[in-house]
């Protein structure tokens, strides 16, 4: 089976294709079609992979991240990312009504902004990819909601407080963020769903194309 990525404007196509006992399939998205409020990193992910030189097309310089030969992303700081054992996640839906359990919690680089926080459970509420520190959430958050982390780095430096007198954390998606946030990096945005499951990685191909330069 193919699928491709494009950024035209159109809507999305399916066609299927049969040999035999086998089945082919084409599916185009639109590349702003990404899995959204769904895949954050815990460390602004400029920090700690490289990005594409000058050599790549236009629009990926400093923007892409690299992969190396073996199809992997370049790390280029693996001392920043987060030490697995103590990455803890919170989530605040600001929604008064539930706040009975939840803890109040101030962001690390601004203490007078205080949310009422819950702590969410790993694989309950979310996986985490230690090899590219990739955090998955098993439901998208709303817009609305927003997302923090305290952990400590492979190389011992403590981010966030969760122990002070009110636990300090590092947000990671804000209420309502545009791009002109500084937690707007944090969100995978290069993460799509197939549509299928169970697919047979033998004979599998992925292409990307960009079409007329939009």
């Amino acid at each position: 089976s193919i699928t491709s990525v494009i950024s035209k404007e159109e809507s999305e196509k399916d066609t299927k294709t049969y040999k035999g006992n086998s089945e082919a399939k084409t599916k185009i998205i639109k590349v702003q079609d990404y899995v959204k409020n769904t895949y954050f990193y815990a460390v602004n992910p400029y920090d700690i992979y490289a990005t594409s030189n000058s050599d790549s097309p236009k629009g990926w310089k400093n923007n892409a991240i690299s992969i190396s030969n073996n199809q992997e992303l370049i790390i280029k700081n693996e001392s920043i990312m987060p030490d697995p054992q103590t990455l803890v996640i919170y989530r605040d839906d600001h929604n008064y009504l539930n706040d009975e359990s939840a803890i109040v919690m101030a962001d690390v680089d601004n203490s007078e902004t205080t949310y009422h926080m819950d702590q969410l459970e790993i694989f309950t509420d979310y996986t985490y990819d230690e090899s590219i520190g990739l955090i998955k959430l098993n439901e998208p958050i709303q817009r609305s909601y927003t997302l923090a982390v305290t952990y400590k780095q492979k190389n011992g430096i403590q981010i966030g407080n969760p122990n002070s007198q009110i636990p300090l954390v590092k947000i990671i998606h804000k209420a309502n963020q545009t791009n002109n946030d500084d937690t707007w990096n944090y969100a995978a945005r290069n993460i799509y769903s197939l549509g299928s499951s169970n697919i047979n990685p033998e004979g599998f191909e992925f292409s990307t194309f960009t079409l007329n330069n939009q």
